[in-house]
Order: structure tokens, then C-alpha cells, then sequence
């Protein structure tokens, strides 16, 4: 996913400072989100199975719908 992020830059021709703080914001998430992971409780069942069970449908969901496609 990492080296794909500033492609979208290169296709609106955005200049080359802007690459920076893009590529700081995009790796800043992987910090965020395990901050937000460890604090998570996955003491119910319940609370995993639907984490797994989001994490399953969601590809499945972005693959089979027509809002990235440009017509």
C-alpha cells in the first residue's frame, strides 16, 4: 500500500513538495492505528469474530462496488 500512496500525486502532476508531508502523514498512520489497536479489548468473543468477520467483507466489498470505477 506504501508504494502506491503518492502515485495519485504523480497522476495530478502536485509538486514535488508536497510529496514530504505525504509520505509523513502516510507512514504517521501506522503509528496511529497501533496506538488504537493496543487499545482494543478482545475479551468477548463477540468483539472478535466481528472484527475478523469486517476484515473478511471489507476487500470483498471494495473489489464488487462500482464507486472507484470511472465511467
Amino acid at each position: 500500500m506504501f508504494e502506491f500512496g503518492p502515485l495519485w500525486l504523480v497522476s495530478l502532476h502536485a509538486p514535488a513538495a508536497v510529496f514530504g508531508p505525504h509520505w509523513a502523514a502516510l507512514v504517521a498512520t501506522l503509528g496511529v492505528g497501533g496506538y488504537l489497536t493496543s487499545k482494543l479489548h478482545l475479551e468477548p468473543r463477540r468483539t472478535v469474530l466481528l472484527l475478523a468477520g469486517l476484515l473478511a467483507v471489507t476487500p470483498v466489498l471494495l473489489a464488487t462496488s462500482n464507486a472507484g470505477s470511472q465511467t
